[in-house]
């Protein structure tokens, strides 16, 4: 059956035939084309809806601007991306993809290091807060320690020291109000004093602190109770205010001068020293009313005064010990054998010039004459130094004319321990660690005797050094008292060279 002639079946057939060069086109030449015109039609539809183009209505038939839009040759001439620009693309975006991951193992390389560096302050961090802990501890310990010492301070009668020797101005002072209040007179001595407070020992009626006698208030402190008695506390407040008061006095006057300084006048201060001051009185009266307890008193005053004299006599020998190097350089560790308890001489070895008193210690220490011979001339020695010593340092520190007073003071310097105040007890028995000479110190014949008195080895320059002594190392009382020493030695058969 052949086709009608219509006006656009010849249109067609030509539409077909362009289709299928249009597919020849797309799919290559070697491509054989089946199919009818509604295969071809589908196609062209499906490529069509690839490139989004709107759909091509068919039964308005074809003008020549749509078939110059939709021809092949328009879609063929569309640029492709060249096959060296995608690879060029490509090995950029792995360099770039490179580069990402190099950043990225460092960043974790970073974070390691920083994860160790955390845990490293965090351990030292533990560390530091354990140690601020062990020291909170500490701290409050000894917050709680100082806390009970100074409850006890508080408590004990050492807990005011005497600190009078730290305020020469505030003391006699103290002590003028002192006994002022007691009705003491001023001109009376120590030991009437003393009888004048045991006399009144007993307390007033009523428990009163107050008597009036002739129109004046006499204070009557109870010395044998603890001084923070309601009536010796009041007391001791007495003192307190008028020593303040005179001396706020003296300093608001212009026309009068202060009396103590400024470290001196603090409350606690003069508290402390009247205290001190009332518990040493206190003691002296409580003692004294008892017979046996001034016994004590007097020998442990004795003692104190004995030994503050031979501390003054050792601290005077070690300025000399120096200069007692240079004359004798072979002489090592003379420092060592000044000791206080060894500081005891005695002015002449005759019996028939010593007291009484000196002759009972000597038995009492069963120490003969010649028991310290090498040591007295070495003791004798360092006192002649000090006493250069010092005459050069007078003499030297000014250049200018002394200027003239009525009055000359010349201090005598006396080194050398009165018989009476010497000590009864051994020399190792004067301190809490005994003091033990050394064997040079000691006469051989007196350590045959007392093979159980202790000794050290050392020192064995001692040996001779009278006999090494050149001409002024002595003074002429120092000389007689050596001579009288080798005749006590020469009579017991001791040669007066090994001293």
């Amino acid at each position: 059956m052949s086709l009608p002639n219509l006006p656009f079946a010849e249109q067609g057939v030509h539409s077909q035939l362009h289709h299928s060069q249009s597919a020849s086109l797309l799919f290559g030449e070697g491509r054989t084309q089946h199919g009818s015109t509604n295969e071809l039609a589908s196609r062209a539809h499906s490529v069509a809806l690839h490139h989004h183009a709107p759909i091509v209505d068919y039964s308005q038939g074809y003008s020549p601007h749509m078939h110059q839009a939709h021809s092949p040759l328009a879609f063929h001439n569309t640029p492709l991306c060249n096959e060296t620009s995608i690879q060029a693309s490509l090995q950029t975006v792995q360099n770039t993809l490179q580069l990402l991951v190099n950043e990225v193992q460092k960043m974790g390389v970073r974070i390691t290091d920083l994860e160790l560096a955390n845990q490293k302050h965090l351990a030292d961090q533990q560390v530091l807060t354990d140690h601020i802990k062990t020291t909170e501890e500490g701290v409050q310990k000894i917050q709680e320690d100082l806390s009970v010492v100074s409850d006890k301070t508080n408590k004990t009668t050492g807990a005011t020291k005497n600190i009078s020797n730290q305020h020469l101005l505030l003391k006699p002072i103290v002590h003028t109000i002192f006994y002022d209040l007691l009705g003491v007179e001023k001109t009376l001595g120590h030991e009437d004093r003393m009888k004048y407070l045991v006399e009144r020992l007993e307390p007033l009626p009523n428990d009163a602190a107050i008597e009036t006698v002739d129109g004046t208030d006499i204070w009557r402190p109870l010395w044998s109770e603890n001084i923070k008695h309601k009536i010796n506390a009041k007391f001791i407040q007495k003192v307190v205010d008028c020593v303040w008061a005179n001396e706020t006095a003296n300093r608001n006057n212009p026309g009068r001068k202060a009396e103590m300084s400024n470290e001196d006048y603090d409350h606690k201060v003069i508290e402390t020293m009247t205290k001190s001051y009332w518990r040493n009185i206190a003691s002296q009266v409580t003692s004294q009313a008892d017979g046996a307890g001034l016994v004590k008193l007097r020998g442990k005053q004795a003692d104190k005064r004995r030994w503050a004299r031979r501390a003054h006599v050792a601290n005077t020998r070690h300025e000399a010990v120096p200069e007692f190097h240079k004359r004798f350089p072979d002489a090592e560790g003379a420092m060592v054998l000044v000791d206080t308890n060894f500081g005891s001489d005695y002015m002449t070895f005759k019996d028939d010039k010593l007291s009484e008193d000196s002759k009972r210690r000597r038995k009492e220490q069963d120490v003969p004459a010649s028991g310290w011979k090498r040591y007295v001339a070495f003791l004798r020695m360092l006192d002649l130094i000090n006493k250069g010593l010092r005459v050069a340092g007078e003499t030297s520190g000014d250049e200018e004319p002394p200027i003239k007073c009525r009055k000359m003071d010349t201090p005598t310097k006396g080194f050398d321990v009165q018989a009476s105040k010497m000590a009864d007890k051994s020399p190792g028995l004067g301190k809490a660690k005994p003091s033990v000479p050394y064997k040079t110190m000691v006469n051989p014949v007196w350590l045959a005797v007392h093979p159980s008195e202790e000794v050290m080895t050392g020192m064995e320059w001692l040996q001779g050094l009278y006999s090494r002594a050149k001409k002024g190392d002595f003074t002429v009382h120092d000389t007689a008292y050596l001579e009288e020493l080798a005749a006590e030695l020469a009579d017991g058969d001791e040669s007066g060279d090994d001293s």
